[in-house]
């Protein structure tokens, strides 16, 4: 299997153009047809669904695109790997949620870098089912997450507690009224959505829901 086919597939199942594709990929629009046509050819199924103007993926495509991730990422890291100077004795691919970066993970890779100096470090900023995904296909080593899943081919610790703190645009509110108007709603996992619901069980629809602190914060500042 030729890995540029998996990433041209990949490409186009991004931004669901081929023109679009071939300018990220620096090759023409027929070399990108010209591969996903290879691929369907070897596969024996159709990747997409191709309209005027619209293309979407098949669900032979939506199984493959998973599959395509974890090879073209795994292909990288072999790379990786097999190219490391011999200064450098070991590799450690670490992953994090994008909030928990400036909180702890920061300052630990920092640290190991200091400790480990010999160490070749990768580092992603991905979403919680995109960490599971990694750690279980072996991409990933390490992953930092707020509500790690309960799975017995991974081995889970507790690194620090992180407190939540509410804040507000406008002074003196409570925090009963502040989820009555203009609530900005950040999703930290199912224990907080059961906490939220038990503490503001009257509270208003939010007016945005996001799944990052830090965006949130920015808005609401």
């Amino acid at each position: 299997m030729d890995i540029s086919l998996l990433r041209t597939f990949l490409e186009v199942a991004k931004v669901r153009h081929f023109g679009k594709a071939a300018e990220t990929l620096c090759v023409t629009q027929s070399a990108v047809s010209a591969r996903i046509k290879q691929l369907e050819s070897t596969l024996d199924v159709e990747l997409f669904i191709r309209k005027r103007g619209d293309i979407q993926l098949t669900i032979a495509g939506n199984r493959l695109q998973r599959h395509a991730e974890t090879i073209v990422k795994g292909w990288a890291r072999a790379r990786q790997d097999i190219a490391m100077e011999s200064s450098l004795s070991d590799s450690i691919a670490i992953g994090c949620m994008n909030d928990l970066w400036p909180i702890t993970v920061k300052g630990l890779c920092l640290q190991l870098t200091q400790q480990a100096p010999e160490m070749l470090m990768q580092i992603e900023i991905l979403t919680r089912d995109m960490l599971i995904q990694r750690l279980t296909s072996g991409l990933l080593d390490l992953a930092f997450m707020f509500e790690p899943p309960q799975m017995s081919e991974l081995l889970i610790r507790k690194v620090m507690d992180v407190p939540l703190i509410m804040v507000s645009s406008r002074e003196g509110l409570l925090a009963a009224e502040a989820v009555q108007s203009g609530y900005t709603l950040v999703d930290w996992g199912n224990s907080f959505a059961s906490l939220h619901a038990e503490y503001f069980p009257d509270a208003a629809v939010p007016i945005m829901r996001t799944g990052s602190g830090g965006l949130a914060y920015d808005l609401i500042q």
